[in-house]
């Protein structure tokens, strides 16, 4: 009889434990449904007309959504948005070109600029900055942007015959946007003549800024001075 108890006891032990597993595994389920549901509703918020061109999920079932656009995988004039808060988490504009990399609960945004980086003078995609956006106490942050370390394949002769020929007749054969270009290039790599000339260029009789013209400029100008505060 007691043998008998103690078998009838364990089999409602097993039971119980089976039915406790069974819920969890509905609970989970539910949760994984509700996850796909809001992944499948993860949009653009901030009344933007922008259709969600990707979403990423992170480790933790948070999502955010990439609206803006993109082509031969670069993005431009997009936001990141926390599909669960609705909120904005970082954002680039129209003349701002990245790359998008997510792996290990990080989505790494590095920011491109087209400029000439070698003894021909070739444009070549160079990585100016970077952003980390990540999880931390089941919330999406964003790590801040930062500026990368730039290297090119301009020797010093050749950052010396140019900028001579911008204080001689030669810096005719030049046109403003290529000046320009290659003044911020060597600015951004630490040649200080380069830099000066650039600061200056806006009072130079010389050279006639409007237009696209000033708005490069700017641009340059603006990228050198954050990524003095920066560095």
């Amino acid at each position: 009889m007691k043998s008998t108890l103690i078998i009838l006891l364990t089999f409602t032990f097993i039971s119980c434990k089976q039915k406790e597993v069974e819920q969890k595994t509905i609970i989970q389920s539910l949760q994984n449904i509700k996850n796909k549901t809001d992944i499948r509703d993860c949009k653009c918020y901030n009344e933007l007309k922008e259709k969600t061109i990707k979403i990423f999920t992170f480790s933790d079932n948070n999502s955010i959504s990439i609206c803006g656009y993109e082509e031969n995988n670069e993005y431009f004039e997009f936001g990141i948005f926390d599909c669960k808060s609705k909120k904005l988490i970082s954002g680039y504009d129209a003349i701002q070109t990245c790359e998008l990399k997510f792996e290990n609960d990080k989505l790494q945004i590095i920011e491109l600029n087209k400029l000439p980086t070698n003894d021909k003078w070739e444009w070549n995609n160079v990585k100016v900055a970077e952003e980390i956006i990540t999880i931390k106490n089941n919330s999406i942050i964003s790590l801040g942007v930062k500026p990368l370390k730039v290297e090119t394949k301009i020797s010093e002769k050749t950052q010396t015959e140019f900028l001579n020929s911008l204080e001689t007749e030669k810096y005719k054969k030049f046109d403003t946007e290529e000046v320009l270009a290659r003044l911020e290039i060597l600015s951004i790599i630490g040649n200080e003549r380069a830099k000066k000339k650039l600061l200056s260029i806006e009072n130079d009789k010389n050279y006639e800024l409007d237009g696209a013209y000033m708005e490069q400029y700017r641009s340059a100008i603006a990228s050198i001075k954050w990524r003095e505060k920066k560095l």
